[in-house]
């Protein structure tokens, strides 16, 4: 990932099991359900949440995933918590991560 690289994003709206699922999606969009699985991950804040020191978060993560044991069970994931509408603002509050699963017998 880069600043000058196209990259496939996918948007999540959690929303309650026993709700409504939201209505029909705009022409484009595809619904899907995610699994329960376990997730490592990691929460950065205002400078860090932006490029290129949101870098260092993906880097953490990934060391932290083979350093214990588990391996990667899909791809990178940006959780936003909390955005204020520009990169590096100190209010952006995101979370870095990857689903797993234990390697371990």
């Amino acid at each position: 990932m880069t600043e000058d690289s196209p990259t496939e994003v996918e948007a999540c709206l959690p929303y309650a099991p026993d709700a409504t699922p939201p209505g029909e999606p705009a022409e484009g969009i595809h619904l899907v359900q995610l699994d329960e699985t376990p997730f490592a991950s990691t929460v950065v804040e205002g400078d860090d949440a932006a490029y290129p020191r949101i870098q260092s978060a993906y880097d953490a993560v990934a060391a932290w995933i083979s350093a214990h044991g588990f391996a990667f069970d899909g791809p990178a994931q940006e959780i936003y918590h909390r955005w204020c509408g520009a990169p590096g603002h100190p209010g952006n509050r995101l979370e870095i991560g990857w689903a797993v699963h234990d390697t371990t017998p």
